[in-house]
């Protein structure tokens, strides 16, 4: 039940940090950038939040 959590908020995590960083992208860059900035942003702000879930959640699995 707890991985399921972890792993729910990492992809709802990881979703709102591509979109933040493709309007970042959107507003600052040119919009051809947008097409790597984008899964780049997605990858590494989900791995970021998977990383501060697993230290926050207690190890009861």
């Amino acid at each position: 039940m707890i991985f399921l959590m972890r792993l729910l908020f990492g992809l709802v995590g990881s979703v709102m940090g591509g979109a933040a960083l493709l309007s970042f992208a959107y507003f600052y860059e040119e919009p051809g950038n947008m097409k790597i900035i984008a899964p780049l942003g997605i990858v590494v702000v989900g791995i970021l939040l998977l990383i501060v879930i697993d230290k926050l959640t207690p190890k009861k699995d």
